[in-house]
This record gives C-alpha cells, sequence and structure tokens, in this order.
C-alpha cells in the first residue's frame, strides 16, 4: 500500500473511533511516504503523530515525530508548511494565550452586547491576573519555606509581571 492509501485507512480508522489502529496505521503511513520519498507528505504525517502523541500525554514520542518532521519540511522549498513548523515549535505563554482570548472576542463584537463584553473582557483579565498572582503565591511561599527567592527567580517573576500587563496581587487565594 502507497502512504495515501495508509493515510486514508487510518483517517478512517480514527473517524470510527479506533484510535490505537489509527495511530499504528498512520505511523505506516509515514513510514511510506518517507521511503517514497514524499517530504510534504512525510513531514504532514510526522507532524500529526506529533500532536497526537503529545495529546496522550506521551512526550517523547511526540518530540521524536516533531523532529522528524522538521527534517522533512527543511527539505521543502519555502511554504506554508515552515510557518505551519513555526507555530507547533513556538511554546505557549499565558500572554499569547491572553491575546489569543482577546482577538476571539473582538469576533464576537458584533453578537455581544456591551455588558457582556465588559463581562467577557473581564474574565479574561481576571485569567492573566490569576496566573500573575500564582507566580507571586509561589514566591512568597518559597520564602515563607526558609529559602529566599534568587535574583533568577525574582527577574522571572518581574517578567511575567510585565509581559501581563502589571501586578497580580489581587488575584484570587490559591484553594
Amino acid at each position: 500500500m502507497t502512504g495515501g492509501d495508509l493515510e486514508a485507512f487510518a483517517d478512517a480508522a480514527w473517524w470510527g473511533s479506533k484510535l490505537p489502529e489509527a495511530l499504528a496505521i498512520r505511523k505506516e503511513a509515514y513510514a511510506a511516504y518517507d521511503t517514497e520519498g514524499n517530504d510534504a507528505a512525510a513531514g504532514a504525517t510526522a507532524a500529526r503523530l506529533a500532536v497526537e502523541h503529545f495529546q496522550r500525554g506521551e512526550p517523547a514520542v511526540g518530540g521524536g515525530f516533531l523532529m522528524r518532521a522538521q527534517r522533512h519540511v527543511a527539505a521543502l522549498p519555502p511554504g506554508r508548511e515552515q510557518g505551519f513548523m513555526a507555530t507547533l515549535t513556538r511554546p505557549a505563554t499565558t500572554r499569547r494565550h491572553t491575546n489569543v482570548l482577546m482577538h476571539m472576542a473582538g469576533h464576537l463584537k458584533k453578537q455581544l452586547d456591551e455588558g457582556s463584553t465588559r463581562e467577557l473582557h473581564g474574565s479574561i483579565d481576571e485569567y492573566r491576573r490569576f496566573v500573575v498572582g500564582l507566580a507571586e503565591r509561589v514566591a512568597h511561599a518559597h520564602r515563607e519555606g526558609g529559602v529566599e527567592v534568587s535574583d533568577a527567580e525574582q527577574a522571572a517573576i518581574n517578567q511575567i509581571e510585565e509581559a501581563l500587563g502589571g501586578s497580580g496581587g489581587d488575584a484570587p487565594a490559591a484553594s
């Protein structure tokens, strides 16, 4: 079977809720694409396998497939594949999450009344302040445990506060 045939078979298994089988067949599809010299398809399949393994809590396997995907994409002429790989390899941060949430809120502007928009923006800001406040509480607990916060740790806390737009001191207490 070709890589394309195996990938179609893997998709059918996935849609049929046969996830372990779909994963095994998709690995065969990746190997077939690699053998066929189809870097675009091999890279895309390896990227999908990376995401699936990360979602399953298997970061070592996911990381291996991510490296394979990068290798295949590097062999391609510049295109959307490089942009996709850049997105996959960029770490998530609270600032990025907040920016995405605010961007999504912008798309809802016409569907929400003014009060609902304010409430949504308030919830997003509460999330941001909670994360900053959590970093501050961790540092405080660290100090109370008899260990001073190092200059590097304090610098990290300051960077979190700066990146997220200020102090999170009024964040909800941890339970």
